[in-house]
């Protein structure tokens, strides 16, 4: 089978299917169905989907300890693939019925063909039909929708609670979100926590309900907009596709709604509960105190570290800090980035915009830059870093040989023809409006001086003189009549509604020498929605950039209008623009150590502008080229929970000690992590290494202690934990461990040797049962000789007259 969508990368099948019956009466015990051919194994993304009818029996089990087993490759994937129960993609859960699961092997992937193999282990029955390998360039973060809505007419395109296309993708320009006072949109942090809070909230929530339903089942995003006044419901209630005047948390009204600007309330002390009127993104930018908003301060954008706090205190008021969990990493490696996104976590990463800058001047003079320079005996008037120092240029070594002054060249002032390099040669205007005057420099290249010399509306100039960093959009221009930008012309600048003259127009330059290193001009948040890693690219939900909309790199799943469209459409989380991005390590500059070459920033350096000074810390650009660092990962994670679910005596091996290992929280518990179970007995400890990964809430480990004889008391109070050295964080530290006290001849487990053992150790050779737990075999086997027979019935009742000892296997002779 198979599905086209051109937009999306392409993905490759191997689909198994048969009717393979194991159980206990005959003699095979384990099957194994190949995937044949070849396959590029190196780091690829791949699942396998197993399908079995039947497996995992009723627990505990009758006798002994059932468990099958998963092998991909010849190498173990997980115990209990089969066990018995599972939930579809809805939220409808089984169990006794069959089992559908899907199972990570990318990191187990051979190069020629590919197996897997089922084993009954100890399970009476175990019933594989079908196993599908999928093999990928790109992992995206699963989409969570339902297609399958209540009263939704055929042909209906799926909806669901609510993230259809995986990684939702709001935009950070709506609203007022900008700083008050340079008119930056400032909103790419909490914009980037929303898209990661409406995944986890979408994942965790009602798969089968829809937005405006009126459902909320978790607390993570909650419907802020019922405390907006809204138009009371139909009732009764229509069906979809109906209008539903239902507020909830899945609606595109509660990432922001245009009714409360930015701006208009004071951030709440609690904005994650709290009643005020502000949606989700608004309150995350309260939380983090995006522009200075709640707490005050000079900053533009978000810092980092109050970002962190700001999740720790959401997960807190929301009441899931036992769920979850943040933590930030430094200049974050992409295979890093890549491990955290395939444990369904979510990653935020802050990106740094570096540029390379040196000792420089700008220089002025009123000669035309579109006719030919010679330099030399040109006085030059310094508008920056100094205003009022007059040059003579002394010597000029024109470089590409064309006989006038260009980006390039080498100047100096005191007869030194290569201390100076010539940067740009570009316009510098002289403005008043009658009260103030600026010197201008247009942001152009020196290829786009007559375009701008004879049509300068919609250019943009940045200031040098009296301030440096603003930037300025011509937006009309009255000419004198000459046809060019020259000498009494008036202009107009955007947002600013008054006249300015023109009182001269001429060359400027931009000359440096040495250097004074790297310096961060600001950062921008984006949201990973997926990772390549044979590419090593990663695909960004970018609060500012749409760049696959507007033909670049990326998917974009579900058609919308085209780009550029109202920055509200992202609002409804199935519009998203997924831009894909290569990434490169050794970055020459101390950002990070992995940078993206082909980030809009990197390849047209003027879009920096918007980034001047956010997120943290910056300085001004001063026009060079950007290196976008990865410098920062924000990490949300689901916690996992592991816990021992039962523990036994492996008769007739009685040296040795079975445990069953669960994780019964929200995501994997990993071999990378280092997790360790031990076994405590009056007469020792033992650890050992947990070697698989555990998915949440599928499958389990099972283990074994080897004790060794004479370790095993006849009175035995054992204890397994999981998890001991307290490695993994989990949503409840208090479950680790399962404890039972077991006592050689006390087969029906009450604490003592007394006549009713000997009656239920007799019934069993009557067939009548009665030797239902799994370690009363042991208990039994008090001759001991590792089989259970009448003698031992004897031997037992002998005791109970109290004639003589009884001793089960590994242990001493008992004393009672």
């Amino acid at each position: 089978a198979a599905v086209e969508n051109a937009s999306m990368p392409s993905v490759t099948y191997w689909i198994n299917d048969g009717h393979v019956n194991l159980n206990k009466n005959t003699p095979q015990d384990e099957t194994t169905t190949g995937f044949a051919g070849p396959v590029t194994a190196t780091n690829m993304s791949a699942s396998l989907t197993t399908v079995q009818l039947a497996g995992g029996g009723t627990y505990p089990p009758i006798d002994e300890p059932y468990y099958n087993s998963l092998n991909f490759n010849g190498e173990l994937l997980i115990y209990d693939a089969a066990d018995g129960c599972g939930e579809d993609e809805w939220g409808k859960s089984w169990c006794d019925s069959f089992d559908i699961d899907e199972w990570c092997v990318g990191c187990r992937l051979n190069s020629s063909s590919n197996n897997v193999t089922f084993d009954r282990g100890t399970d009476p029955y175990l019933h594989p039909v079908i196993a599908v390998l999928q093999v990928r360039e790109w992992y995206f973060k699963e989409p969570y929708q339902n297609p399958y809505r209540d009263n939704a007419p055929e042909g209906t395109p799926p909806s669901g609670n609510y993230a259809p296309s995986g990684m939702p993708d709001f935009d950070q320009k709506q609203d007022n979100w900008k700083h008050p006072i340079t008119g930056q949109e400032t909103f790419c942090g909490p914009t980037a926590i929303a898209n990661c809070f409406w995944w986890f909230d979408s994942k965790f929530g009602n798969h089968s309900g829809w937005p405006g339903d009126g459902k909320d089942e978790f607390p993570l995003v909650t419907a802020y907009t019922d405390n907006l006044s809204y138009p009371l419901p139909p009732f009764p209630l229509q069906p979809y596709p109906l209008p539903l005047w239902i507020n909830d948390d899945h609606r595109f009204d509660n990432v922001d709604h245009p009714a409360t600007v930015w701006c208009t309330a004071p951030c709440p002390a609690n904005p994650a509960v709290g009643t005020w009127d502000g949606e989700l993104v608004e309150r995350l930018a309260c939380c983090m105190n995006t522009d200075g908003k709640s707490e005050g301060g000079a900053h533009k954008g978000t810092n980092v570290f109050k970002m962190q706090e700001c999740i720790d205190e959401w997960l807190n008021d929301t009441g899931l800090a036992y769920m979850f969990y943040e933590r930030t990493i430094e200049r974050p490696s992409f295979w890093k980035i890549e491990e955290e996104v395939k444990k369904s976590e979510d990653v935020i990463l802050l990106l740094g915009f570096w540029e390379e800058q040196y000792d420089e001047k700008y220089l002025h003079s009123e000669i035309d830059p579109r006719v030919p320079i010679n330099p030399i005996g040109i006085a030059w008037h310094e508008l920056y870093p100094q205003f009022c120092n007059w040059s003579e240029c002394t010597s000029w070594n024109d470089t590409d040989g064309d006989s006038r002054l260009s980006p390039g060249d080498y100047v100096d002032f005191d007869g030194n023809p290569e201390e100076w390099y010539v940067r740009n040669v570009t316009i510098t205007i002289n403005v008043t409006n009658g009260t103030h005057w600026k010197y201008l420099e247009f942001t152009g290249g020196f290829n786009q001086i007559n375009q701008a010399m004879t049509n300068p509306n919609g250019t943009w100039w940045h200031e040098i003189h009296p301030e440096f960093c603003p930037t300025v959009q011509i937006v009309n221009w009255t000419d004198n009549g000459d046809g060019n930008l020259s000498f009494c012309d008036n202009i107009t600048f955007k947002g600013d509604q008054g006249i300015w003259h023109v009182e001269e127009v001429g060359t400027d330059i931009i000359i440096e020498k040495g250097t004074k290193g790297w310096t961060r001009i600001g950062g921008h948040y984006v949201t990973v929605a997926g990772v390549n890693s044979y590419d090593q690219a990663i695909a960004f939900s970018d609060p500012y950039f749409d760049n696959a909309e507007v033909g670049g790199p990326g998917v974009v799943p579900v058609p919308h209008p085209p780009y550029p469209h109202d920055a509200l459409m992202h609002n409804d989380a199935q519009y998203v623009s997924h831009d894909f991005y290569n990434v490169s390590d050794n970055s020459p500059s101390p950002g990070g150590d992995w940078w993206l070459p082909d980030y809009p920033v990197s390849t047209d350096p003027t879009l920096v502008y918007n980034f001047e000074e956010l997120n943290w810390y910056g300085a001004p650009w001063l026009g060079g080229p950007i290196q976008t660092e990865i410098e920062y990962a924000v990490i949300i994670s689901p916690k996992p929970n592991l816990t021992i679910r039962d523990n036994w005596i492996d008769w007739p091996n009685p040296c040795r000690i079975g445990y069953r290992l669960e994780n019964t929280g929200y995501s994997p518990a990993c071999c990378k992590t280092q997790h360790h179970v031990n076994l405590s007995l009056s007469t020792g400890n033992w650890t050992q290494l947990v070697p698989i990964c555990l998915p949440p809430r599928k499958g389990s480990y099972v283990g074994f202690f080897n004790i060794g004889a004479g370790n095993l008391s006849c009175q035995a109070g054992v204890r397994t934990c999981a998890d001991c050295f307290d490695v993994v964080d989990e949503t409840n530290e208090n479950d680790n461990c399962y404890t039972e006290n077991w006592m050689c001849g006390d087969v029906l487990k009450d604490g003592a040797v007394t006549p009713w053992d000997v009656a239920i150790l007799n019934s069993y050779f009557a067939g009548m049962g009665g030797l239902g737990q799994i370690e009363a075999k042991w208990t039994g086997d008090v001759l001991p000789d590792g089989y259970i027979t009448p003698w031992d019935v004897a031997v037992l009742n002998t005791k109970v007259a109290g004639l003589g000892g009884i001793s089960c296997m590994c242990t001493q002779t008992c004393p009672y």
